[in-house]
This record gives C-alpha cells, structure tokens and sequence, in this order.
C-alpha cells in the first residue's frame, strides 16, 4: 500500500489538481475612522480605534500612532 507520505512530489503539477494552490482573497473585517486633526500641531497621536463590522458590531480594536515629521523627514 502506497501512502501520500510515501510517494514521490511531481513538480509540475497543474494549478486546478494542487490541493495547496490557494488563491488568496482579501476579506473585509472591518473599519475604523481616524482622526488626522493633531497633525495640525505636529504631535504624535496615539490612539486606540474601535473596529466596527459590517453589520455595526465591535469585532476588534486598532492600536496605532500617526507621528508627524517636518519636511526634512
């Protein structure tokens, strides 16, 4: 009896008969809103942000900081 474990890999495979050929899709989680007022002042904003599903419900949170530079960088 020959196993999957067993039998050798052939290499050119077609993509439709990979079982590991996974087309990768983005799903939307969510959404958050940021504010971008304290850029104004040219201060770092860090902020925790509620992420909100399709259907209104809190399904995560958003940790982030937006820092300003000056435009030298």
């Amino acid at each position: 009896m020959n196993s999957y474990e067993q039998s050798e890999f052939k290499e050119g495979l077609p993509e439709d008969a990979d079982p590991f050929n996974v087309e990768e899709e983005p799903i939307f989680l969510g959404q958050c809103f940021y504010m971008l007022e304290g850029l104004v002042y040219l201060m770092d904003n860090p902020r925790e942000l509620p992420i909100a599903a399709a259907n209104s419900e809190i399904c995560g949170e958003l940790h982030m900081n937006v820092v300003p530079c000056s435009e030298n960088g």
